[in-house]
């Protein structure tokens, strides 16, 4: 094997893929633009480029190189998958399938290199990473937060999982995780006063910020509903002693149920958590589909879409919450 810059060709010997009916002249270029191989395109699959060289037809990953040239085939659809019923996010019901589920869809538009995607809604969350994307049936699923995985040590399986086998895109939005209790209980000074206590979370929501500052059992006693109305139920009527919750979610729930004087909202333990597009480590396009989905996710920021996107969609569902 001969390895040059950032990508590898491989010599075939016994090996060969097979031949197209026409070879035609194409360039491969790294990723980093540094270095470029010329010859004729033999064959193509999704994870290798077969070219005929002047030393020897040679095997490229397709994940290393950009192809230039007429004879070039045409970039595999990017593809990806999203679920339901977490609005204003992700939600069928919801004008454009949510905004997490807009932001993608505008990002994929005007990433470079125009790729082909499409976006599915499967509604089964606990299916998207294994098996979805980890057996490649789709590249992306939108949207999931992103653990500190420089403790993963202190993190949940769960949460180990997407640090050791996932790869991040770009921030799609940011969400304030907040920490509520009775407006008549004690304040919270730090982390450590909710030792002891009953902390509610709904099934389903991600633990890694509670993880991260050893809120996990024996420290506490956890608690995971269905609903984020639930736990903020429980917590009025003395069940549990403290929700942990995104604060634009909380307010909707709180309201719901009435209970906006009745809560209090200890601002100082916010933690910020950051919302993502997924794709498998061991996705052979992952570098290429990252860097697409990346591109397209800084145009829409810079333009101010992204901004436009997020701002009437948090209306439209605060309009439906309070």
């Amino acid at each position: 094997m001969w390895r040059a810059a950032s990508f590898a060709l491989c010599f075939l010997s016994s090996v060969i893929l097979t031949p197209v009916a026409i070879a035609e002249p194409v360039v491969l270029v790294s990723t980093d633009g540094f270095i470029s191989v010329e010859g004729e395109l033999m064959d193509f699959d999704d994870n290798f480029y077969l070219v005929k060289t002047s030393v020897g037809e040679v095997r490229i990953p397709v994940s290393d190189v950009r192809c230039e040239g007429a004879a070039c085939p045409a970039p595999r659809q990017i593809r990806v998958v999203v679920g339901t019923d977490w609005a204003p996010f992700t939600d069928e019901s919801q004008e454009q399938g949510g905004m997490m589920t807009e932001v993608t869809n505008v990002a994929l538009s005007y990433a470079e290199g125009t790729p082909e995607y499409k976006i599915d809604f499967i509604n089964d969350w606990g299916a998207h990473l294994q098996p979805l994307i980890s057996d490649h049936a789709y590249d992306f699923s939108i949207a999931w937060f992103k653990p500190n995985c420089a403790v993963v040590e202190r993190l949940s399986d769960d949460s180990k999982f997407r640090c050791n086998n996932l790869d991040w895109s770009a921030p799609l939005f940011e969400q304030n995780i907040g920490y509520y209790t009775r407006a008549d209980h004690p304040r919270l000074v730090t982390y450590k006063d909710l030792f002891g206590l009953t902390v509610c979370r709904p099934s389903g929501y991600a633990t890694f910020m509670m993880e991260e500052n050893n809120l996990v059992e024996p420290n506490i006693v956890f608690k995971r509903p269905g609903k984020t109305t639930d736990c903020f139920q429980g917590l009025v009527d003395g069940t549990y002693d403290a929700v942990v919750l995104a604060s634009d979610t909380a307010e909707g729930a709180i309201n719901e149920i009435g209970a906006k004087d009745k809560v209090a909202f200890h601002e100082h333990l916010s933690q910020v958590a950051t919302m993502h597009a997924v794709i498998s480590k061991t996705n052979p396009r992952g570098k290429e589909f990252l860097a697409a989905l990346d591109s397209g996710i800084r145009k829409i920021k810079q333009t101010g879409e992204w901004f436009q996107i997020v701002a009437r969609h948090m209306a439209q569902h605060r309009a439906k919450t309070q």
